[in-house]
């Protein structure tokens, strides 16, 4: 028997909880008779969350300060909030860092996908991205998706049916405080800061740990080009500082409207 550590154990523990209201959910489908015609697709949202995330400025104050190690729940809403956010239990080695993060341990995440009668047990190691699942899914139920006028992605219908990739979407991310990104346009991902540009194979080096911008200019400027024309929206969640004054946590008795939820409606409201 392996020891864990608490966290460990923890996260350990969440895990089998959502095992568990899969498995409820996948029984109530078959209860009901539509399993066997219900597309299932599961991924993680982002990388887990380590017990060191890539968190700096003030946000790691209290940790610095040891403040996390007294008796949780700490009494200061805030000071426990942020010390939650270095409570991680996962391990994404040998990938770099993990959620927050534009490295391949904070954007790269397994997923599945389940279709009986359709979809042949197999792996696949293409590249899909997030904004891929949406018009995938709509091809396979032969949805006119060129009627769609404004469609984010490709469908990878042709990756999955038949494991050979046509086409890949370009891919962007941001880091949680907004000053590193990410694009990845397959086999290739370019890294940006204020200070300078960094770019991996990581088909080849998923650690990421030789950086080839200096050796390939040209695919370092073209998707350099890439995320400078990337579409950016006004930033419309509050500061760091108004989150922290009165933080979204988890359990207990709401009293407004989820930051990203209000987020969203601020979006379609044109409010800034």
């Amino acid at each position: 028997m392996i020891a864990l550590s608490s966290k460990r154990e923890f996260h350990a523990a969440m895990v089998y909880e959502m095992d568990l209201a899969i498995g409820e959910i996948l029984n109530t489908l078959e209860k009901n008779g539509v399993l066997e015609n219900t597309i299932i697709f599961f991924a993680s949202d982002n990388g887990g969350l380590t017990p060191s995330p890539e968190v700096k400025t003030v946000l790691k104050l209290p940790k610095t300060l040891g403040l996390c190690n007294l008796k949780r729940p700490i009494g200061i809403k805030t000071i426990e909030f942020i010390c939650r956010n270095f409570d991680g239990g996962s391990s994404n080695d040998p990938l770099q860092l993990g959620k927050m993060s534009v490295t391949e341990g904070g954007v790269r995440v397994p997923a599945a996908i389940w279709w009986p009668n359709n979809l042949v047990e197999s792996q696949n190691k293409h590249f899909i991205s997030m904004i891929d699942v949406l018009p995938t899914l709509l091809d396979f139920i032969d949805y006119d998706i060129q009627s769609i006028k404004s469609l984010d992605g490709h469908s990878q219908k042709n990756t999955l049916l038949n494991n050979k990739q046509i086409i890949s979407s370009n891919y962007a991310v941001t880091n949680i405080l907004n000053d590193k990104y990410a694009v990845i346009s397959a086999p290739y991902k370019l890294i940006i800061n204020e200070d300078n540009v960094e770019l991996y194979n990581i088909f080849k080096d998923p650690t990421e740990e030789l950086d080839i911008s200096k050796n390939k200019p040209e695919i370092t400027k073209k998707l350099t080009e890439i995320f400078n024309n990337w579409p950016k929206g006004s930033n419309r969640s509050l500061s760091v500082i108004e989150s922290l004054m009165d933080p979204d946590t988890f359990g207990g008795k709401e009293d407004r409207l989820p930051y990203v939820e209000q987020a969203f409606i601020n979006a379609e409201e044109g409010i800034d």
